[in-house]
């Protein structure tokens, strides 16, 4: 069998071809369009069983292998690899929207929706009916043959696009390398940077030190580099990724935001962001806008306050005459050191991975009763990979997930979570076991030293196990209503939650060592870590809303006949949150991979909305307690467990009796400044 097409638990990565790939998509779909038709030719009245039901059934298959395919694509882009999915990219988009379009299915769900047996549904097989004639209808199964012609040919468009947006984005990327040799060049530059920089170019046959975009590079770069000239060339590098050449996005960018316009207003919306917006808890572009708005408020004095200090030390005490955008992460740095003796790098060698994932492991078991031990597995996309069992609290086998956590070329920037296999109900009453995988981009162990984090890497890989949570711990009977399947705005709480534990003192001290003395992470550290927690997080807080308010506005009133390019257009808006109105030009947008080819249209707001949610929700676990079982269960059933059973309004609700408060991420981002 193709092993793309393998039912096994243990995916078989290490056989997959990219011939594979080419081979089975095909297989795949021809098996799954005969199944189609067998459901909307089979001769009994539509039920819920043999239509709703049987819809979802057959669709698994081929959603797993799919999800497979993206997957190589995202962790392993070799050109046989990328030349594999490309040629198979437009089938599978057709596939999916013909799908959705498809009217003799179409008219097979509005005959069991007519019928009395739909109206009597209840619980979730409701909600699950509701759910399936409602995506059928926002994806245009009612509309005419035109329309739906159309729509079919903008999806399959779209796919192409934002492809080959991504594609640009990482070929751009891999294109530079900074080659440095004298001590003048590498000056400020942390040992384990140097470290890695110096094995990267002999792994390269170079000699020096080479130095590349990815992020354990860039940041660090950025943050501590003495040489100005190097950080201004490091800097609008990293800035400008696809905005030249061959890989210039901004073409791409323009049919992107074309296309999803006119899909929008075929299917019966003002523009783009009503229509993704509609299923989500901030279910209207006022809803998001004005959430925005309310944050900018309270954060700008606060934001002010910051950047006025962040100049005057710029200036006074590094001699910083006219503050770069080059100068701004560096700045911070210095400025953090003189205000709180603080050092980022002082804490990475108490930070090893193999630590910070016993930790971890042993976190989730205090909070959520559950044990995770790692297995041998040869069947694996890279030597780097590695792969874990999670069992419950009885023993049972819940699932496994892979890890894959290091940088490589053929992979592309940043950290996600996503799920193979979502696990069901078996006819013994007993759950089938749930397959994920967590990725990220961090330093890499080197030939004297362990991988080791930053706190900031710390935080990702928390972040990105609290997505798995997610998927791992539910237990829901409909797979399409389980794990991370909820409204985008809500799909980062259990996430951003995890990332607590990270600052709480009873957490650190579980793994919290260095990695030469096995001596814990010394009391003063720690409170240095917690005294600067506040430190520019109105910096940081303005940050991340210019990104959610170029999102909407992209995608909401955006014209480039009337506004301009879209780098006009985002530099304009980038303009109100910038510390200087002329930072804000660049062509930062052309890589914004989030929203053009990440899903994060019109929802790059949900991070902070999620993060409402979550520090909301975290005061449970600091009044009653860091590694309260019984907080941790209740979180657990009431949220981990849910999926998209119920709205996510009411999940929060039933966790904390009460509707969000968006005081609880002021007092916990701002506090420190307005005592």
């Amino acid at each position: 069998m193709n092993p793309i097409l393998s039912q096994e638990f243990k995916i078989p990565f290490a056989k997959i071809t990219a011939d594979d790939i080419e081979t089975a998509i095909p297989e795949i779909l021809d098996s799954t369009n005969l199944k189609i038709k067998e459901i909307v030719k089979n001769p009994e009245i539509a039920s819920y069983q043999n239509t709703i039901v049987a819809l979802e059934d057959r669709l698994e298959p081929i959603d797993r292998a799919v999800t497979i395919v993206y997957h190589l694509k995202s962790v392993k882009n070799t050109a046989s690899i990328r030349e594999a999915f490309n040629s198979v990219l437009e089938s599978i988009s057709k596939f999916y929207a013909e799908l959705a379009l498809n009217q003799e299915l179409w008219q097979r769900l509005k005959e069991f929706a007519d019928s009395p047996a739909a109206q009597d549904l209840k619980g979730i097989e409701k909600r699950h009916f509701e759910k399936t004639i409602k995506s059928f209808v926002r994806n245009g199964a009612d509309l005419d043959d035109q329309a739906r012609a159309k729509i079919k040919a903008i999806k399959i468009e779209l796919s192409e696009l934002q492809n080959k947006f991504s594609e640009n984005v990482l070929d751009s990327s891999n294109q530079f390398e900074l080659i440095l040799t004298s001590p003048e060049e590498l000056s400020g530059l942390p040992q384990s940077v140097l470290q890695m920089a110096k094995e990267d170019a002999e792994n390269k046959q170079i000699s020096g030190y080479r130095f590349s975009l990815q992020a354990p590079y860039i940041v660090p770069f950025l943050k501590y580099s003495n040489n100005r000239a190097l950080r201004k060339k490091m800097h609008n590098a990293y800035e400008n990724r696809a905005s030249s050449g061959k890989h210039d996005n901004e073409n791409l960018i323009d049919r992107i935001l074309l296309l999803r316009q006119e899909l929008a207003l075929i299917l019966g919306y003002k523009n783009f962001s009503e229509y993704q917006l509609e299923e989500r808890m901030l279910n209207s572009t006022k809803k998001v806008k004005d959430f925005q708005a309310e944050v900018y408020q309270k954060t700008l004095p606060f934001w002010q306050k910051e950047l006025d200090i962040l100049k005057t030390f710029s200036k006074e005490e590094l001699h910083i005459k006219d503050l770069k955008p080059w100068d701004i992460s560096y700045a911070i740095e210095k400025l953090k050191l003189s205000q709180f003796s603080f050092d980022d790098e002082e804490l990475r060698p108490y930070f090893s991975l193999k630590n910070a994932l016993a930790g971890l492991f042993e976190i989730v078991n205090r909070l959520f009763a559950i044990t995770i031990k790692e297995e041998e597995n040869e069947e694996k996309w890279h030597e780097d990979v590695r792969y874990y069992n999670i069992f419950a609290e009885d023993g049972s086998f819940l699932g496994a997930f892979y890890t894959d956590l290091f940088p490589r070329e053929e992979k592309r920037s940043g950290a996600w979570m996503n799920s193979f296999i979502t696990g069901g109900p078996k006819e013994n009453a007993s759950f089938s076991p749930h397959l994920g995988l967590i990725v990220a981009n961090f330093n890499k162990a080197q030939k004297d030293t362990p991988s080791l984090l930053s706190h900031r890497e710390l935080e990702t890989l928390f972040h990105e196990f609290g997505h798995l949570l997610h998927h791992m711990l539910s237990n829901v009977e409909i797979k399409s209503l389980s794990g991370t399947n909820v409204a985008w705005d809500f799909v980062e709480l259990p996430s951003q939650l995890m990332e607590n534990w990270t600052y709480e003192k009873q957490a650190l001290d579980l793994f919290a060592k260095h990695y030469k003395t096995s001596e814990a992470l010394p009391d003063d550290l720690l409170n240095k870590l917690l005294s600067q927690k506040q430190f520019m997080q109105a910096h940081y807080q303005m940050r991340q809303l210019s990104f959610g308010d170029i999102d909407l506005a992209l995608h909401s009133n955006y014209s480039k006949e009337a506004d301009g390019t879209v780098v006009s257009f985002s530099s304009n808006i980038m303009e109100n949150y910038a510390i200087k109105p002329e930072f804000a030009h660049s062509n930062f947008i052309k890589a914004f991979s989030h929203i053009f080819s990440g899903g994060y249209a019109s929802g790059y707001y949900s991070y902070k909305w999620s993060e409402v949610l979550e520090a909301d929700a975290f005061t449970r676990f600091k009044n009653e307690g860091v590694f309260n079982s019984e907080t941790g269960k209740e979180f657990k059933e009431k949220i981990l467990s849910k999926g998209n059973s119920e709205e996510a309004n009411k999940l929060f609700e039933d966790f904390m009796n009460r509707k969000p408060s968006i005081q609880s991420l002021l007092d916990r981002n701002l506090g420190a400044l307005s005592s």
